[in-house]
């Protein structure tokens, strides 16, 4: 894994999904501790947004105390960022966001960049990747019922966090070396 290309990749360019790896993979081996599995959600949540639907895989699995401790951390930090810098740039923040999107969401490796290349606007690529994460949490809660459903659960919303994602950059494959 350390040697694939996706990994090779995001360290040469220091991205941090290398760390959103790293807390995903926390999250699951702690995942019977609430507060060390809510943590590292949180932060990941707090540094890149596209990982949300890992806290989803906590309110599935019903480990609510990791769920609360995910949203709350993640608040903190996020807001704690903010002030250190004194909420400068707070409300361009959307703005800059949308600008990214709008570039970026067809010329990325991402369920919108393929929509994108069928003819679709960014707005309707976007939605069509948001729908695709959407189904990738109705079959995580399917599979969370079943046998092994934690660890089948897990997988899927990994995926999810990938596919629904409007910007999706070679390393981000890297987060699926955790549930293999």
């Amino acid at each position: 894994a350390l040697s694939s290309p996706v990994v090779v990749h995001g360290l040469y360019y220091g991205n941090l999904t290398m760390v959103m790896v790293l807390l995903a993979a926390l999250a699951w081996r702690y995942r019977e501790r609430a507060s060390i599995a809510g943590l590292a959600l949180g932060a990941a949540v707090a540094a890149k947004l596209f990982v949300w639907p890992l806290v989803i895989w906590l309110l599935l699995t019903r480990r609510f105390r990791a769920a609360a401790w995910a949203i709350g951390s993640g608040v903190v930090l996020v807001i704690g960022s903010w002030a250190l810098i004194g909420f400068e740039g707070f409300r361009d923040y959307p703005t800059l966001l949308r600008a990214v999107q709008d570039v970026y969401a067809e010329r990325s490796l991402s369920v919108s960049t393929v929509a994108g290349a069928l003819g679709a606007s960014v707005d309707v690529a976007v939605a069509i990747a948001a729908l695709v994460g959407l189904a990738c949490i109705g079959v995580a809660a399917w599979l969370a019922r079943g046998q092994d459903g934690d660890r089948r659960a897990f997988a899927v919303l990994v995926a999810a966090c990938v596919l629904a994602s409007p910007i999706v950059w070679p390393n981000y494959a890297a987060l699926l070396f955790v549930p293999i």
